[in-house]
C-alpha cells in the first residue's frame, strides 16, 4: 500500500475502500479471537516496567565478557540501554547518533536526532535533554556516555564519529539484551513481571513512555508523543511543537 504514496500515485477510490474493509475485517477477526481466548491479548513485545529497567540497568553496568574472544564493545551497550529509555527511541535510532549530535548545555546533555521514521526530512527535529542521576549510577545517562566514550578512544579527526562503533550495533545490542534477560533467576523474573520471550529492544520505548504518562502531575501526553517521534496528525503536527519547558519535564 505504500507503493502508491511513495511514487506520488493516487490510489483508486474503489480499491482504497476495499482495502480498508479488508483491514477492518482483519481487526474484527483478531478481536473476536481475543474475546474467545484463542489469541493472545498482547501482541508483539511487552513494555519493560520501571523495576525491570532498574534491575537490567544494574546488571548491564556490572556485565563482564564471558569468553576471552568477546570484545568489550559487546559488553558496553549499557549506555545504549540507558539512552533508549531516556530518549524513548528504538535501537536503530540510537545506532545512528553521532558525537556531533550531542552537546553540553548548562547542567544537561542535549541529544539532537537528525530525523526519524516519522520525520525523515528532519524538519521537526529538536534537542532532547538528558540529566545526571547521582543517586542511581547504573541509570545515569551522563555516566554511561562518559564510560562508553572513554572506552573507545580510537576515533579519527574528520572521520565518521559514530557513538556506537560498528555496522551491526543494533543486532549486537539485541543479542546482549536477550542474554541478560535469559540469565535472570526465578525471583528476578517475578520482579520483571513477564517471561523473557516478550522482552526486546522495543520494550524500552514502550516502557519509558508508559512510565512517563503514568506519573501524577507528570509530562503531558503531547510532550511524551513528541519525544517518542509519534505523529499527532496533520493539523497537530503543523501547529504543536516541542517547548523547552516540556522537554525538561519529560527528562526529569
Amino acid at each position: 500500500m505504500d507503493v502508491y504514496p511513495s511514487n506520488l500515485l493516487k490510489l483508486d477510490p474503489q480499491l482504497d475502500t476495499e482495502l480498508r474493509r479488508v483491514v477492518e475485517g482483519y481487526q474484527k477477526l483478531n478481536n473476536n479471537l481475543k474475546k474467545r481466548g484463542v489469541m493472545k491479548i498482547n501482541e508483539g513485545k511487552r513494555q519493560l516496567k520501571i523495576n525491570g529497567f532498574e534491575m537490567v540497568a544494574a546488571k548491564l553496568m556490572k556485565l563482564e565478557p564471558k569468553t576471552t574472544g568477546q570484545a568489550w564493545s559487546t559488553v558496553l551497550f549499557g549506555s545504549g540501554f540507558i539512552l533508549m529509555w531516556n530518549l524513548m527511541r528504538l535501537a536503530n535510532s540510537i545506532d545512528s547518533i553521532m558525537l556531533q549530535h550531542m552537546e553540553c548545555v548548562e547542567d544537561c546533555r542535549v541529544v539532537e536526532e537528525q530525523g526519524h521514521k516519522g520525520d525523515q526530512t528532519g524538519a521537526n527535529k529538536f534537542g532532547k535533554h538528558v540529566y545526571a542521576n547521582p543517586y542511581q549510577p547504573s541509570q545515569c545517562t551522563i555516566l554511561a556516555l562518559a564510560v562508553h566514550i572513554f572506552s573507545f578512544p580510537e576515533r579519527f579527526i574528520g572521520g565518521k564519529q559514530q557513538l556506537f562503533i560498528g555496522s551491526d550495533s543494533t543486532d549486537r545490542f539485541g543479542r546482549l539484551l536477550r542474554r541478560v534477560i535469559g540469565s535472570l533467576s526465578e525471583e528476578e523474573l517475578r520482579e520483571l513481571s513477564c517471561t523473557p520471550e516478550v522482552i526486546g529492544t522495543h520494550s524500552l520505548r514502550k516502557g519509558s513512555s508508559s512510565y512517563a504518562l503514568g506519573q501524577v502531575n507528570g509530562p503531558t501526553p503531547v510532550s511524551v508523543y513528541l519525544r517518542m517521534g509519534q505523529s499527532l496528525g496533520r493539523l497537530k503536527d503543523r501547529y504543536i511543537h516541542f517547548g523547552k519547558g516540556q522537554t525538561n519535564c519529560v527528562d526529569e
